[in-house]
């Protein structure tokens, strides 16, 4: 992909499914690609299912884009994208309303999550399978990764399947996200997630509609 691609094409405000699905475009994504379109909102499934699309996300793919709204599934089920996830991604994005399937199935996106990831996406609403079915995201999950989230509604699947994320649930993983309403399938066949349930888990959480499946498959966490 040109790293200048774009560069003339200031007025654009949508990327959605860009690059989706194509198997035979190559190479690295330049960090300069989207840098001149300051009004682009939607990156949604920009890179979804691009097989052949590879190398690390750079760190600044998104710094110019302040008024971006959704990243959702936005690398989804992408192969040959690998790395970590740098740490501030999304350290410009205070617009952002969905990381919803963000990195479902990226299965070469690897390392651990950022604590920090999210820090200044202070509107997102959902979360919804955000790291679900990922198999090289690893380590434990930060405590405070959603600590400044407090406009999040839906926390559904966001870890369903991610049989690499590891380690016990943090006692104050949710703990300021007062407004979720539904935790449906959150830790659903993650595998390798450990320790037991902590009992304060969801006690800032009143207004949840639904824990259906919450912990279903998950077969090493634990406690009684």
């Amino acid at each position: 992909i040109p790293a200048d691609l774009f560069e003339n094409t200031s007025e654009v405000t949508s990327f959605k499914n860009t690059f989706a699905d194509a198997s035979s475009i190559t190479g690295a994504i330049s960090s300069k690609l989207f840098s001149k379109n300051l009004k682009a909102t939607s990156f949604e499934g920009a890179f979804k299912g691009a097989s052949s699309i590879s190398g690390a996300i750079p760190a600044d793919l998104f710094k110019n884009n302040i008024k971006a709204t959704s990243f959702k599934s936005t690398f989804e089920a992408t192969s040959a994208i690998s790395g970590s996830i740098p740490e501030n991604l999304f350290a410009n994005n205070p617009e952002v309303t969905s990381f919803e399937s963000t990195f479902k199935g990226a299965s070469s996106i690897s390392g651990s999550i950022p604590a920090n990831l999210f820090t200044n996406n202070t509107k997102v609403t959902s979360f919804a399978s955000t790291f679900a079915d990922t198999n090289s995201i690893s380590g434990s999950i930060p405590e405070t990764l959603f600590s400044t989230n407090t406009a999040v509604k839906s926390f559904e699947n966001t870890f369903n399947g991610a049989s690499s994320i590891s380690g016990a649930i943090p006692e104050n993983l949710f703990a300021n996200n007062s407004e979720a309403e539904s935790f449906a399938g959150t830790f659903k066949d993650a595998s390798s997630i450990s320790g037991t349930i902590p009992s304060n888990l969801f006690g800032n959480t009143p207004n949840v509609k639904s824990f259906n499946e919450v912990f279903s498959g998950a077969e090493n966490i634990s406690g009684s």
